[in-house]
């Protein structure tokens, strides 16, 4: 397998430049998501990554290997960087079996017949899919068709695995369950797997660290855990997962809600002493509700039943809230109760 590296890569289209700047690590074995909204610049740098384009500066690393550098001139054309890419399309032929689509690779390779053989079936043990062989497309569910993709990537033993958005075609069944086989297929293969998705609950769930982008910036690189609970900006915060922000006020008693009766709240300060206006981030969690006593008053505006929890939009002051509650206490649309708060994340 491969360890990965990116160096202040810059990549540009006309006037509009799609990645600046752009410098991180991927460990040898890691799965690292890059994750952003559309047009932020995550699938240009798999495509540079996989040697589709050429970045205007900076140089990528592969393994030992120096695969592109815009200051000397170096690019190693894709079919020799040792990678396997995947598509958000499946990008199947339709006129060609289940072997023969992941087949095809090697035989462009000249691979001998015994050997094609030996690699595909090994290829399709591990999408779980070998009694499917000789069927076509067109035979195959959604699902069983990405992992025909997934198959015809790995069959060339490549030293790192390239996934945009392979299952943004996918019902949300589907979705979970190949959630679930892509990332026992990693722990059993130990191989360096670079995801690219606008899906937060897919980067959170599979990664070892997620790579968050916007307009082509990286904004934080960090474990799921951290860029949850510790996000470095505004963006990153209101990216991943749910947030409120809160505006406050700093005062010589602690920090008050803006607008209303000026509340105390019982929050931890800003370690870097910031004083006056700021937003306070407050996850849906961290909103508990109670009818008898809290520190805020609010109304409930509206609410959504999930199943396992149910998510409220209330009204502190002129200021709405998600708050987001497990019990099985239920509340009224337009009842005032009482709430409790925490959080420690300020943004100016």
């Amino acid at each position: 397998m491969a360890q990965v590296t990116l160096t202040d890569v810059q990549k540009v289209y006309g006037h509009t430049t799609a990645l600046e700047g752009f410098t991180v690590t991927v460990i040898d074995g890691e799965f690292v998501t890059f994750l952003g909204p559309s047009g932020c610049g995550k699938t240009t740098s798999l495509r540079l990554v996989a040697g589709f384009i050429r970045p205007e500066r900076g140089s990528i690393r592969i393994a030992e290997q120096t695969v592109s550098d815009a200051g000397r001139g170096v690019f190693v054309p894709p079919e020799d960087r040792g990678v396997g890419m995947v598509f958000q399309s499946y990008a199947v032929w339709p006129h060609m079996n289940v072997f023969k689509n992941v087949a095809y690779p090697l035989k462009i390779k000249k691979v001998p017949r015994a050997e094609m053989v030996r690699r595909v079936e090994q290829a399709l043990e591990l999408v779980k899919m070998p009694e499917l062989i000789d069927r076509y497309p067109n035979q195959l569910s959604g699902g069983q068709q990405q992992r025909v993709a997934l198959a015809r990537a790995l069959v060339m033993t490549p030293q790192v695995l390239l996934l945009d958005e392979p299952f943004s075609n996918l019902d949300a069944k589907l979705r979970e369950e190949m959630r679930l086989e892509l990332k026992a297929l990693q722990k059993q293969t130990g191989i360096t797997i670079i995801f690219v998705t606008h899906d937060q609950l897919e980067a959170m769930v599979l990664s070892d660290r997620v790579v968050v982008m916007e307009a082509g910036v990286i904004q934080q690189v960090g474990t799921p855990r951290e860029i949850y609970q510790q996000p470095t900006n505004q963006f990153v915060a209101d990216f991943i997962g749910t947030a409120n922000f809160l505006e406050v006020d700093s005062g010589e008693e602690g920090t008050f809600l803006v607008g209303g009766p000026r509340t105390p709240l019982p929050v931890a300060t800003p370690g870097d002493n910031r004083r006056g206006r700021m937003k306070l981030m407050v996850r849906p969690e961290q909103v508990q509700l109670n009818r008898s006593r809290g520190i805020l008053e609010a109304t409930i505006e509206q609410k959504m039943f999930l199943g396992d929890a149910t998510i409220y939009l209330l009204n502190i002051h002129g200021q709405n809230l998600k708050a987001k509650s497990q019990e099985r206490e239920e509340f009224g649309i337009d009842e005032t109760i009482y709430v409790d708060i925490s959080g420690e994340q300020f943004f100016s």
